[in-house]
């Protein structure tokens, strides 16, 4: 059982007014026989993506887009329909959270968070999976707490540029503006060592972690050669 879930991918991430558009659509239009892209060519792609793993997910089409029986009975229903059949595919989908490990009555938003990060998920997925599952829970008539929310969106920290290894707990970046010893365009890093002058390094402005990865192995490869030449490398 726990290889089949692990197949299923991630619980479904799609908007849930995304999933519920759908259906009203193929309500009005007719189910074709398969769902693919070209079915859904008024979604953007990344909601193509999300909209056809989320029915896998919920076992609503097959692996080859084949609409199951409930997907079918969904799109025959009125929205205020589908309540007690979109129940029955929830508890079955969601397994994880209907097996007594939790009281989804009385259960929190960490408990339900950490429920759906055991299922593989993580970042902004959760988020997303989680808000899916509440919306739907709801149209389905499925009581849950009111201490579950959807968790806040996950903000990454603006990146930072990094300093070469060995100098970011003791580098102090200068502002070239305040320094006219700072060629233009160029900024300026101090490199404490231990019992020696500070070590002063130029670099362009733009300069940053992806430019020091590159560098490193060159001047690593450099250094390397000077000193089986027998030569002092700082000195050339």
């Amino acid at each position: 059982m726990e290889d089949q879930e692990n197949k299923r991918g991630s619980p479904a991430y799609v908007p849930y007014k995304t999933f519920t558009n759908l259906i009203n659509s193929l309500n009005e239009s007719g189910a074709p026989s398969q769902i693919d892209r070209s079915v859904l060519k008024n979604m953007s792609g990344s909601d193509q993506s999300a909209i056809l793993l989320s029915l896998k997910y919920l076992g609503l089409i097959t692996d080859q887009g084949v609409p199951a029986n409930e997907f079918q009975q969904l799109i025959d229903l009125k929205e205020e329909q589908r309540g007690p059949l979109l129940r029955a595919v929830l508890m079955r989908s969601y397994a994880f959270l209907f097996n007594g490990s939790i009281d989804l009555k009385k259960a929190t938003t960490k408990q339900v968070e950490d429920a759906f990060k055991g299922q593989g998920v993580s970042g902004s997925t959760v988020v997303k999976c989680i808000a899916f599952f509440l919306a739907a829970a709801k149209a389905a008539g499925i009581p849950i707490s009111t201490h579950v929310k959807t968790p806040a969106p996950v903000r990454s920290a603006s990146p930072k540029a990094k300093s070469p290894p060995g100098a970011s707990n003791n580098a102090q970046e200068k502002p070239p503006a305040t320094d006219p010893a700072i060629p233009e365009g160029m900024k300026q890093i101090k490199i404490q060592l231990m019992d020696k002058p500070d070590v002063t390094i130029h670099l362009p402005a733009s300069f940053n972690a992806e430019d020091w990865k590159f560098l490193e192995p060159i001047l690593k490869a450099y250094i390397s050669r000077m000193v089986k030449e027998g030569t002092d490398p700082l000195t050339q």
